[in-house]
């Protein structure tokens, strides 16, 4: 458990200078993933338990602030305050499932972004990328990026209908890689898979023995792993792709083993970081389809 004035340094970091400020709880489904990528992203993150402890001891250099927000609640004058007197840090609000309603019918803290719990990985990516980038050319540069890698991977989608994953299907395209619309995956007819993207129209509030029993069947067609590459580490693989999850129908997929989630609406940042995180220690043998 990481405590609370904790403050951690990472010895090999591709952010820029400067501290990243926690305030709020490091562990549960909402929150921990989250948190381990800010610590492995930022140059040096500083924990505080709660907003009032983090105005009393404040940490130096803040670039980057993070407040979980598990309730409704205002913001303290103390915080805006400070707020107005540190424009240059990026903030954000990581909204529990408690407060939600405030992502359609609130507003944001002043200075700060509302983020859901579900899509950090939408949105925390691009505050460790270069200042000197564009935010706007951000889905143009990581398609690019994605076409000049030398891996194409051949990509599962589980799925009940194919108008679900058309946009999906092209974006992965559009990266070069080969996207299998899959609507049943007892039956399936492709074999060696790089990847699965479980789109919840398949599987949506399921349990962890479910989410197994499934995972397993889609291990008989993912590509062998030859015997120099390194393990799979957490079944990367496999995503779920849900339109509105619910912290314990998160908890129970990984669980049965799913190793990521990209809530809808997906962004081109959060599909290229998960692409990325694939094994590149792929087999490369064609992908091969019967059509009995």
């Amino acid at each position: 458990m990481v405590k609370s004035s904790t403050v951690l340094q990472h010895p090999m970091t591709t952010a820029g200078e400067g501290t990243l400020v926690w305030i709020g709880p490091t562990r549960g489904t909402t929150v921990e993933q989250a948190f381990e990528y800010c610590v492995d992203h930022a140059a040096q993150v500083a924990v505080r338990k709660s907003l009032e402890h983090w105005l009393q001891t404040p940490a130096e250099r803040v670039r980057w602030l993070v407040v979980v927000k598990p309730s409704r609640n205002p913001a303290p004058q103390a915080l805006i305050k400070w707020m107005e007197q540190s424009q240059s840090v990026r903030s954000a609000c990581l909204v529990g499932p408690e407060c939600e309603g405030e992502l359609r019918t609130g507003s944001p803290w002043p200075y700060f972004e509302n983020i859901a719990w579900h899509r950090w990985n939408q949105t925390l990516p691009s505050w460790f990328q270069s200042d000197t980038r564009n935010p706007q050319d951000h889905s143009v540069h990581d398609i690019q990026n994605a076409v000049n890698s030398k891996r194409r991977l051949t990509i599962g989608i589980v799925a009940t209908r194919r108008e679900n994953i058309d946009a999906l299907m092209d974006s992965l395209a559009t990266r070069l890689h080969t996207p299998l619309w899959i609507p049943s995956i007892e039956n399936p007819t492709v074999h060696n898979l790089d990847a699965f993207i479980w789109d919840d129209s398949a599987m949506s509030c399921a349990t962890d023995h479910e989410w197994s029993t499934r995972l397993q069947l889609a291990q008989r067609i993912m590509r062998p792993e030859p015997n120099h590459a390194r393990p799979r580490a957490n079944w990367i693989e496999h995503v779920w792709m849900p339109s509105f999850p619910r912290p314990h129908e998160w908890e129970n997929a990984r669980r049965g083993g799913v190793g990521a989630m990209i809530s809808k609406p997906f962004t081109s940042c959060a599909l290229n970081d998960w692409l990325n995180a694939i094994d590149i220690n792929q087999p490369t043998a064609d992908v091969s389809i019967s059509l009995a």
